[in-house]
């Protein structure tokens, strides 16, 4: 996504405003890197409750 970078000036609060939700919900994230490569983030939410 061009501009949504730090090296091209984002604020890099994304991450953590997903972390605040994510816990706000009763979920996790973890990350996993390795270098060159980039990073993966997975978010795991509580499944819902079916609508009846």
């Amino acid at each position: 996504m061009p501009g949504t970078a730090r090296s091209t000036g984002g604020s890099g609060l994304g991450l953590s405003i997903v972390v605040k939700l994510v816990e706000a919900h009763g979920g996790g994230i973890t990350a996993s890197a390795e270098p060159g490569q980039g990073a993966a983030f997975r978010v795991t939410l509580p499944a819902a409750d079916p609508v009846s």
